[in-house]
């Protein structure tokens, strides 16, 4: 059969074509959405790559099925004629005989996987729906039976299947079996490894209390462990980031440095020289004269670049005069860069700072007003900055568009890599805290703050 080669770009679609022959998943669900945003991709997936796909319905679904499949691009009859796609029903599955039967069902499966290969598929892929059980069928007490069965029948099979259940219709006792049978479980929207899964030695077991017992405790411990690993891993790349922050700023230094003392030097002496041709300008021609006037005024502006690069990697004034000052001069520059009016609440002495912790400051309200400019639209921008005894505040804010509240959440639990969310890595460093407030209603804004707390005198 042929292959279609598809690329899936959401997390659940990416997680639903990881699945494959011998998986046994479950889809818990309680909403006819959530139903149909899995089982539609689930047989897609498997039409795309040649499989046979079978759909084992509740009575009068069919038709919403069609229509749900034909929704998202599925040519429904099309599968059918080829036999790709085969509509069945729980007579057809489950209730051949007029009563469920679990000893029957390995038979049926194995049947239909070898059929599915005669065929010319490349696997059988199988998804059915259960409220029918609500109805008491004969056999059906045995169901749970079944499923913890089935995971080891599908072992051995090129054959998988993902079975559907609608937990605002079955019971609650009954939900909790279909946790412990299934490898796997789907739930809103997420593909789940299953740790609490029994083994289908240990459920179908006399002594399964026992088994349980010892299952649980061990998972208890397997996930301290696993705990404790992660709270270790965290802590090391929090040390590793912090390194490498202060690596990076250790490197802005270095390069402005290197801009100032021999880039910047080179271009001065470059001015001087066209100075000294410049005086003796009246023996050259026209041309030769804008060209040497054009030359100066390139290397006036080259100088000016490099003198602002530089002091944008690592102002001067931070080490030397402290943070108060760095920021009198960055805003005053950015304001003059960006034109957008920048007001600044200082107080008028400041006591210094240890140098990482004005620089973090710093970097703070440089990538806040980056972000303003980049992407606020605000017309203005603040920088308020006071202390008590015991706490210091930096808070920038502008009067722009906002961000949403789905994009502040995100950076407040430290995603987005660069930018804000690894200044708030910083900040917490320091023992400080990092909050963005914002709203896209009524041109309210974004303000960034910050609380740091200030060491005591000893004594």
């Amino acid at each position: 059969m042929e292959m279609i080669t598809t690329t899936y770009d959401t997390p659940l679609l990416m997680a639903l074509a990881q699945l494959g022959p011998h998986d046994h998943q479950s889809l818990i669900y309680e909403r006819r959405e959530d139903r149909l945003a899995v089982a539609i991709p689930f047989i897609q997936i498997g039409l795309d790559r040649g499989e046979k796909c079978i759909y084992i319905a509740d009575d009068g679904r069919e038709t919403e099925l069609r229509e749900a499949m034909d929704a998202q691009g599925i040519e429904v009859e099309p599968a059918i004629a080829a036999n790709s796609l085969v509509f069945a029903t729980k007579e057809d599955a489950f209730l051949k005989y007029g009563a469920f039967d679990p000893d029957r069902m390995p038979a049926f499966w194995e049947d239909a996987a070898a059929e599915a290969t005669r065929q010319g598929f490349s696997a059988l892929r199988a998804t059915g729906e259960t409220e029918w059980l609500l109805s008491g069928p004969p056999g059906h007490e045995r169901w749970a039976e079944y499923e913890s069965n089935l995971t080891h029948v599908l072992a051995n099979l090129n054959c998988f299947a993902l079975c559907q259940y609608n937990r605002q219709a079955l019971p609650p006792d009954f939900i909790l079996n279909v946790i412990r049978t299934h490898p796997t479980v789907i739930y809103r929207g997420v593909v789940c490894r299953n740790m609490y899964h029994v083994p289908p030695a240990e459920f179908l077991a006399t002594n399964q209390t026992e088994h349980e017992v010892e299952r649980l405790l061990t998972t208890i411990r397997e996930r301290a462990v696993i705990e404790q690993t992660l709270r270790q891993q965290h802590n090391e790349l929090r040390a590793l980031a912090n390194r490498l922050m202060h690596a990076q700023d250790d490197e802005r230094r270095r390069i402005a440095a290197m801009l100032h003392e021999t880039t910047a030097q080179d271009l001065a002496a470059l001015k001087m020289l066209l100075a000294r041709l410049n005086r003796s300008a009246d023996r050259l021609s026209d041309r030769e004269r804008d060209d040497l006037a054009q030359s100066i005024s390139l290397a006036e502006q080259s100088m000016s670049e490099i003198r602002t690069v530089s002091y944008l990697l690592h102002p001067p004034f931070l080490d030397e005069a402290g943070l108060l000052s760095a920021l009198r001069w960055y805003a005053g520059g950015f304001a003059e860069r960006s034109g957008i009016k920048v007001d600044l609440d200082l107080p008028e002495s400041f006591e210094r700072l240890p140098l990482d912790t004005e620089t973090v400051l710093f970097r703070l309200v440089q990538e806040a007003l980056t972000n303003i400019h980049r992407h606020a639209e605000s017309p203005t921008a603040s920088i308020r900055l006071w202390s008590d005894a015991e706490t210091l505040v930096l808070e920038i804010e502008d009067r722009g568009h906002g961000i949403p509240s789905a994009l502040v959440k995100h950076i407040r639990g430290g995603a987005g890599g660069v930018g804000i969310a690894s200044m708030s890595e910083r900040i917490e460093q320091l023992r400080g805290r990092l909050e963005i407030t914002s709203s896209v209603r009524g041109k309210t804004g974004t303000t960034v703050r910050v609380w740091l707390p200030l060491a005591k005198d000893a004594g």
